[in-house]
């Protein structure tokens, strides 16, 4: 399992921006493994640092992946908009969202 040091040494070689602090779309948000290109994009979670991912392959196609996403933020819409595939996962918790108001958003 790769863990968040290892992606900043691999962010600081491959001259990128750390996650999440490049606009959508930013090539050097972008990393290149095994021929594919991961965008990586910040979602809406309370989560301190919490990421959807693009994966362009080399033909053209594309799929998303968004999870935990309060809501579909414009960085996810922008880098989701086009993909053939899309994974979504989410949740609603009424009584969390009431007793702990700082989940909202």
């Amino acid at each position: 399992m790769v863990n968040s040091s290892e992606l900043r040494k691999l962010a600081e070689t491959r001259d990128i921006l750390p996650l999440g602090t490049a606009p959508a779309g930013s090539e050097r948000s972008a990393i290149a493994v095994a021929g594919l290109r991961i965008l990586p994009f910040a979602t809406s979670h309370d989560a301190t640092a919490s990421f959807g991912f693009r994966v362009d392959a080399p033909d053209g196609d594309a799929l998303g992946y968004l999870t935990d996403s309060g809501v579909v933020t414009g960085a996810a819409h922008a880098a989701l908009h086009d993909v053939r595939i899309l994974a979504l996962e989410s949740n609603h918790d009424e009584t969390m969202l009431k007793d702990d108001m700082s989940r909202t958003l």
